[in-house]
């Protein structure tokens, strides 16, 4: 797939890092790995699993700082090493709370009423005898959930058949 896509760099979490080093010792491929979370580095068991990759690239300084350290103290010989922050505050996004009930708050915030129906689904074919299925009975089921219980609901109904266009 590299040869046939001419790709030659290869970013990857540390989670596939040994079966992207199988490929780079059959193809002259570069590797670089993404750390997206600071705690990432805690994942790799050794560092001798990062030794002559060609980059390391994080979005948290002190995983940066870290790995600069570990590149001179266990001579990893990883080429490049950069930080880039995210465009956006982290722990902000992470630690979000809201004191308002679900419903209240995307109602203020986005104008969007949040209900929670009951979902019927039946999934089969539509056969010519419509009682091989009972649709009739997950029809008056319905009927009398709407119209006695006065509940909100979805049904979802999806197959296949002849006759189809009477459901």
């Amino acid at each position: 797939m590299c040869e046939k896509n001419k790709i030659d760099i290869v970013m990857t979490s540390g989670k596939y890092l040994i079966d992207v080093r199988r490929v780079a010792e059959v193809l002259p491929i570069k590797i670089v790995i993404v750390c997206q979370v600071e705690s990432a580095l805690k994942k790799f068991k050794s560092y001798d699993n990062l030794k002559n990759i060609h980059g390391f690239l994080t979005v948290g300084h002190q995983t940066f700082l870290e790995m600069v350290d570990a590149n001179k103290k266990y001579d990893l010989r990883i080429k490049n090493i950069a930080c880039i922050p995210p465009f956006f505050d982290e722990k902000k996004f992470s630690q979000f709370s809201t004191h308002e009930i679900r419903r209240k708050y995307f109602k203020r915030m986005f104008g969007i009423s949040i209900v929670y129906p009951t979902v019927i689904s039946m999934i089969g074919n539509f056969y010519h005898r419509k009682s091989h299925k009972n649709h009739q009975l997950l029809f008056k089921a319905i009927q009398r959930l709407v119209y006695v219980k006065r509940k909100k609901i979805h049904v979802l109904l999806a197959g296949l058949g002849p006759r189809m266009s009477e459901y």
